[in-house]
Order: structure tokens, then C-alpha cells, then sequence
């Protein structure tokens, strides 16, 4: 009973740490979506279907005396990009909050309520949820991790959100939706801690969860994706790594196989809802997405293959060696992930000259999450380029939080103090088996 309590206690300061410390790293009253999206829902602007707007000029005026946001009308168009699946749900709370305070004030000729208070409470609701959501998939993908790789592991991944004010920056804001970028592992850990070694499918279950976090993912947003995916179907790959048993094996790749078709149809189906919008056909769509959204940020609309390696080389220097160049900002987000980087390289090249072993599992993570991590700013590279003070976070997808692991790890294993400490707390690494 008291281990019970200390675990329910434990989940209650953690989630609650997260979520504070996200909330207060957000500033409430400065997006940009929202307000376009209000104003648009206020003025009863057609966007066409899309659940997004952008203006010519991106940022609105506020009205110092009435308090009104001040757009050109004519400028509003669709944010094309993507379906925008968040601005419906921005405008189901607009909707839920004005109908509260019609009520709340009806009858009272005195209480007005002004568009821009009704703006910012729906606002500050929004991004609370958010924030409140991200932080309790975050906890619990840390809780399932626990059970297959150690409690080190795992405290490794919810800690690097908590200390990372570059990331908490984003998770409350409207347009990432921060807690679809990991909702889709969260299902698949709970897909693998179902898998059981006499061959059953209970894990079955669990797939059409994987394919909505996949589906409303890409409806709220393209970014990322290689990334989201690869991150998902990580701990089955080293899960198979690890294991002997044949049926396990077999369970494992049947079950990653599976992973891998729905999130390709929750990708195809959102593929074409937002094609639906796009072109009079679904051809015509399809290719406006190809034309205008998949060569933009991939190859760029004048690609060409000097260019892509002159670009690939420079996105190197710029998000693994942040350091300034002539054609390049310095992109401090990137600096933690570059210094773990080097430290761990520092730690398997001293244990190759001394001869010593290094751990299977720390090489596995290492490798497969730098390609999770590397994949997105691969593939979307003109995106990357143009957005690098933004693609920080892909390291977060497992990277950082290997390196972090790998360090501690050695540090346990060269000093025989710090391993007591963690054995006697039950702190616990994973075994290569």
C-alpha cells in the first residue's frame, strides 16, 4: 500500500511539474494562429474547408482602445499546407466559451463581454489543455518504458522535457499540438508491454489507436512525421535486438509490421482529406500537394542535386556543430544535444583504445536515434533550412535522451559510489540479454 501511494504521488508532483513549468514558459497572449483563427471565426470568413488562416503579413494590430484585433480582409487566405485539424478544434472552444459567457452575462445590460476577453480566456484554456495533455502522454510513455528498458531510461526521457526550456516553449502553442507528436508511442508501448512470449494478439488491440494518433497528427500538421514514426517502432526493433526467444521474435515483427501499414493509412487517409480540399479531384489535389507542399520542403521548387549536398552539408554544421558561418545563425537549441554528442563519441572512442566492452544497447540507441532523429532534417531539408531555429526538437525524439543515458551509464561503471547509490534507490539500466 505505501509503494502505491508513493507511485500515485510521485505521478501527481510529476505531472504537475510539467505541466506548470510548460505553462509558464508559453506566453498566452501572443499567437499568431489563434488570433487569425478568432478573427476569422469572428468576421465569418470562408477559408475554404481549411481549419487554418494566414495573412499577407503575418501579424495582426490590437486596437488599443477597443481591444480588437485589426486584420485586411482581403489578405486572409487558407493555410493550405495542411488540413489544420487544430483550428477546428480552436473554434469548438471559441464556440463552447462564448456560449458561457452569453449565458454567464444575459439579462445583464451592464457586463459586456469583448470579443478580445473572450479571445484570451478561450486562449488560455487551449493552451493549458495542451500543456496539461502533453505532460500526462509524456509521463505516461516514461511509465511503459519503465517496464521494458529500466527506470533510468525512463526518467531520463521525462526529465529532458522538464529541463529543457527550448522545448516547453512550444508545447502550449496552438499550431504544433506538441502531444500528437508522441501520442502514437504511447499506443505502440502499450502495444509492446502487451505482447506476451506464448503468441497470442492481444497487442492487436491496440492498432486502431496507432492509426487515429497517426491520422490526427498529419491533420493537424506534416512536420516531423519520419521522426514521430521511426520513434514509435524504436522499442520494438531493440526489443527484437535483445531477445532469443523465436516466438517473441516473431510476435515483434509481426507487431511492427502492423505499426508500419496503419500509420502509412492514417498518413494516405489524411493525405486525402486534405487532397479533397486541395484540387477539385482527388488527382488534382494530390498533385497541388505534391507541387506545392512536398517539393517546397523537400528538394526546394529549384532543386537540384549540387544544391541538395551543398545544403545537406551546411544542415550538418547548423544543427550538429552550431556554430557560426557566413550563411548561418547560431542555433543555441542545438547546442545540449551537440555537446552530449561529443561527449558519448569521447566515450566509445576511450573505451576502444582501452579495450574495454561497450554496452550493445547504448550503441543501438545511439545509432537508431541519431537516424530517427536525422531522418526529418534529411528528408524535409529545404524545410530545415529554412526553420532551424524550430527543428531543435527533433533530437528530443529519443536522441538526447539516449546520450544522457549513455553517460550516465558510464559514469555509473567508472565510478563505483554513484552505481551503489543508483542499486540502493533501485534505479536500473537495461541488459543486453
Amino acid at each position: 500500500m505505501k509503494k502505491i501511494i508513493e507511485k500515485k504521488l510521485f505521478a501527481i508532483i510529476a505531472i504537475i511539474s510539467l505541466l506548470g513549468h510548460t505553462i509558464t514558459m508559453e506566453e498566452l497572449n501572443t499567437d499568431m494562429d489563434l488570433q487569425l483563427v478568432f478573427y476569422v471565426n469572428e468576421h465569418n470568413i470562408d477559408l475554404h474547408g481549411y481549419g487554418l488562416g494566414k495573412e499577407k503579413y503575418g501579424y495582426p494590430l490590437l486596437d488599443v482602445g477597443t481591444r480588437e484585433f485589426i486584420y485586411d480582409d482581403q489578405e486572409i487566405k487558407p493555410y493550405t499546407s495542411q488540413f489544420g485539424l487544430h483550428g477546428y478544434f480552436f473554434t469548438f472552444f471559441q464556440n463552447t466559451v462564448t456560449y458561457i459567457l452569453d449565458w454567464w452575462v444575459s439579462g445583464d445590460s451592464v457586463r459586456i463581454i469583448k470579443p478580445y476577453n473572450v479571445y484570451k480566456f478561450t486562449s488560455m484554456c487551449v493552451k493549458i489543455l495542451y500543456s496539461f495533455l502533453f505532460a500526462i502522454v509524456i509521463f505516461l510513455i516514461s511509465i511503459q518504458m519503465q517496464r521494458k528498458f529500466g527506470n533510468i531510461f525512463a526518467i531520463t526521457f521525462f526529465l529532458s522535457f522538464m529541463i529543457s526550456t527550448s522545448v516547453t516553449r512550444m508545447l502550449g502553442g496552438s499550431f504544433w499540438i506538441a502531444f500528437t507528436w508522441f501520442l502514437p508511442s504511447l499506443f505502440t508501448l502499450f502495444m509492446l508491454n502487451s505482447i506476451e512470449h506464448k503468441g497470442n494478439l492481444k497487442w492487436a488491440k491496440y492498432l486502431p489507436l496507432v492509426f487515429l494518433s497517426i491520422l490526427i497528427r498529419c491533420l493537424c500538421g506534416y512536420e516531423f512525421l519520419s521522426s514521430i514514426m521511426l520513434f514509435s517502432i524504436s522499442f520494438f526493433i531493440f526489443e527484437f535486438l535483445r531477445t532469443q526467444d523465436r516466438i517473441y521474435k516473431k510476435q515483434l515483427f509481426m507487431a511492427t509490421l502492423s505499426i508500419g501499414i496503419v500509420s502509412i493509412l492514417g498518413f494516405v487517409t489524411a493525405l486525402l482529406l486534405h487532397a479533397n480540399l486541395q484540387g477539385d479531384t482527388l488527382v488534382e489535389g494530390l498533385n497541388s500537394i505534391y507541387q506545392e507542399v512536398v517539393l517546397r520542403r523537400t528538394v526546394g521548387l529549384e532543386g537540384s542535386l549540387t544544391r541538395d549536398v551543398t545544403r545537406l552539408g551546411i544542415l550538418v554544421r547548423k544543427y550538429l556543430i552550431p556554430i557560426s558561418t557566413s550563411t548561418s545563425e547560431v542555433c543555441s537549441e542545438n547546442i545540449p544535444a551537440s555537446i552530449f554528442m561529443f561527449i558519448v563519441l569521447f566515450i566509445f572512442a576511450s573505451k576502444i583504445i582501452k579495450k574495454q566492452k561497450i554496452e550493445v544497447f547504448n550503441i543501438q540507441i545511439f545509432l537508431f536515434y541519431f537516424i530517427t532523429s536525422s531522418s526529418w532534417i534529411i528528408l524535409a531539408k529545404d524545410h530545415a533550412e529554412n526553420h532551424h531555429h524550430l527543428l531543435f526538437i527533433v533530437f528530443y525524439f529519443g536522441f538526447i535522451q539516449s546520450l544522457i543515458y549513455i553517460i550516465v551509464h558510464y559514469l555509473a561503471s567508472e565510478y563505483p559510489q554513484l552505481n551503489s547509490f543508483l542499486k540502493r534507490n533501485q534505479l536500473t539500466f537495461i541488459n543486453s540479454r
